[in-house]
């Protein structure tokens, strides 16, 4: 009798692979921060576009500026897929990170 072979399933895409992490706890920082790069960056962008609006004479393209950051983090924010995965959540720290630092130190990014 011949053994049936069995298909090999993929993971879960849920699960963070081992091979992504050195340390269990790496998971829940990586999350963590990454999170909250994207919302203390969307809460500027609401913050600076209520202070703009407030203005004598608004500057529109400033407005919209805002307006295009704020979608740009906010569908990075809500891609649940970006959390299951380690070197994502390093890429959105190295990216959106030094852009806070600089709104953070005073600056501005739009």
């Amino acid at each position: 009798m011949k053994k049936k072979k069995m298909k090999k399933s993929n993971p879960d895409p849920g699960i963070v692979r081992a091979c992504d992490l050195e340390n269990p706890l790496d998971w829940y920082a990586l999350t963590e921060r990454s999170s909250a790069i994207l919302n203390d960056l969307i809460a500027y962008t609401g913050r600076e576009t209520f202070w703009e609006q407030q203005k004598d004479n608004p500057d529109q393209q400033r407005i919209d500026a805002l307006w295009r950051l704020f979608k740009e983090i906010d569908k990075i924010n809500r891609n649940v897929d970006n959390f299951r995965c380690a070197n994502r959540m390093k890429k959105i720290i190295d990216e959106y990170g030094p852009k806070l630092k600089k709104v953070n130190m005073g600056g501005q990014l739009v």
